[in-house]
């Protein structure tokens, strides 16, 4: 029982001294970062991918708001969390390069 406490103590304290830094490990978010993003198909990425816990309106629900992080953010910022995930958010990795930068455009032109 007393392990328990421990690692639990150790789990909320982590979650409490916020987000780990942000590293790229896919190598992918710089070239994402350099493309242009659709808006209007980044929405279709978003609900498919993203709604379902943030929210139609990025607001959260399951997963955190989106604002105002989102945008203080570069898009490689971005595109790092969403191909790596960040706290209980899984890795979207299996989105194309396109997708993600659609994503992103549909983000900026949504969560102000």
């Amino acid at each position: 029982m007393r392990t328990l406490v421990v690692i639990v103590t150790i789990v909320v304290a982590g979650l409490a001294c916020g987000p780990a830094p942000r590293v790229d490990r896919t190598g992918r978010a710089d070239t994402v970062a350099a493309l242009t993003g659709d808006a209007a198909a980044g929405k279709a990425v978003y609900d498919a991918n993203c709604g379902g816990c943030h929210g139609a309106q990025g607001k959260g629900g399951v997963g955190k708001s989106l604002f105002p992080e989102f945008n203080g953010l570069t898009n490689g910022e971005v595109a790092t969390v969403v191909l790596n995930g960040q706290g209980l958010m899984g890795a979207k990795a299996t989105l194309s390069d396109q997708q993600i930068a659609d994503l992103i455009a549909h983000g900026r032109a949504t969560f102000r």
